[in-house]
């Protein structure tokens, strides 16, 4: 979860960072469509890791250790 939460950290940094460069009037000619499909998969992403982040918070330890031990048994 550290891990998980490391790098929705690092995906709001580079999203402050790039989304203005990228759609900024002088980058408004290079590459449009691909930089907009990256800027919003990476939304897309920092979204998910947010309900992924939020789902684990919400959920208590043991049934996580319970939910792990039954997928181990399966396999």
């Amino acid at each position: 979860m550290v891990l998980l939460a490391l790098t929705f950290v690092g995906d709001l940094m580079w999203m402050l960072y790039w989304v203005p460069h990228w759609w900024g009037s002088e980058m408004a000619k290079w590459q449009l469509a691909l930089h907009s499909f990256v800027i919003f998969v990476s939304f897309a992403n920092f979204i998910l890791k947010l309900i992924v982040i939020a789902t684990l918070a919400s959920v208590r330890q043991a049934d996580l250790k319970n939910a792990i031990g039954k997928l181990r048994n399966r396999v």
